[in-house]
């Protein structure tokens, strides 16, 4: 059982893949932080692209193109490689509704349901 509010995903990068709990997160306006030391298993090669932090900072911080799978549904999106946690944003958060029951389920449905 998950622990509240994670979600499971499969995460896909080039020939990488690898089912892991993430944190939704709103504030975020990308479509998944990976911790940094889970990005020196990722094979293919990684752009660079700057991140405007909550603090206001900027970092570079490396990137790819990959694929969220979550429910049997693959999204999309980019990667990038910040902090210890993995964090799933509103590139991916914003195209599903997802609902916060009373602090102990978290709910997501989708367009075609």
């Amino acid at each position: 059982m998950l622990s509240y509010p994670q979600i499971e995903i499969v995460l896909t990068v080039g020939g990488w893949d690898t089912a892991v709990e993430v944190w939704p997160d709103t504030a975020f306006d990308g479509g998944l932080a990976i911790p940094t030391g889970a990005a020196r298993e990722i094979l293919a090669e990684p752009y660079f692209t700057r991140l405007r932090l909550a603090d206001d900072g900027v970092q570079r911080v490396a990137a790819w193109d990959g694929t969220v799978e979550l429910e049997g549904r693959r999204f999309r999106c980019e990667i990038v490689a910040l902090g210890s946690r993995y964090l799933l944003g509103r590139e991916v958060l914003d195209q599903m509704e997802v609902c916060f029951e009373f602090g102990r389920t978290l709910r997501l449905r989708f367009r075609d349901e």
